[in-house]
């Protein structure tokens, strides 16, 4: 009976997940029987520098820091992984060892699958692998336009119209502190 209550939670958070929105039920079901549920804290290191990589990790919920280094050992670029990304794909199917370190930074939540599930069912599905060869592009979508993107706001502004908003300032303001951001806040007090 668990693992149908598992099962159905997985074909649950599948079917919310953006790349996972136009497969088919029966798709959805054999990743779902193929996949594991996976939670980890802050600070859990899910893909280790040198290690080897043979899972992709597809984020329900909560955040995943990335970095990338060269084969000196130096950090040459670094991502967070939020709902909805994949992580772990191109560490998984090159023949090196992993370049990638993969931490968790909250409380995180992440369907895996290994490689030889993932083969089969993008070998079996035309619709899966065509997701993943989405989500392998948008990867390097990313990757590529990092410094092409428009910027991002540097003033942010909250107006109280009643002190019942008032919560939300600091609740904001460590959310971006959180995601590494500088916040500095002004206020009529």
């Amino acid at each position: 009976m668990l693992m149908d209550l598992d099962r159905h939670r997985l074909c649950v958070e599948l079917r919310r997940l953006e790349w996972a929105e136009q497969l088919d039920e029966r798709v959805i079901e054999e990743i779902a029987e193929a996949a594991r549920w996976m939670e980890f804290v802050p600070g859990q290191v899910i893909i280790d520098l040198d290690s080897e990589a043979n899972h992709v990790y597809f984020v329900v919920a909560g955040r995943l820091d990335g970095s990338l280094f060269d084969r000196l050992g130096k950090e040459i670029h670094r991502d967070n992984f939020r709902r909805g990304s994949v992580a772990g794909l191109f560490s998984m199917l090159l023949p090196e060892r992993s370049r990638l370190r993969l931490e968790a930074v909250e409380p995180t939540t992440v369907i895996h699958l290994g490689l030889d599930d993932l083969l089969r069912l993008t070998a079996k599905h035309r619709d899966f692998q065509l997701a993943i060869f989405r989500a392998a592009a948008n990867l390097v979508k990313r990757l590529m336009l990092v410094d092409r993107e428009l910027p991002k706001p540097a003033v942010v502004s909250v107006v109280h119209h009643s002190d019942a908003s008032r919560p939300l300032t600091g609740r904001l303001t460590q959310r971006l502190h959180d995601l590494g951001e500088s916040p500095c806040m002004a206020g009529d007090d």
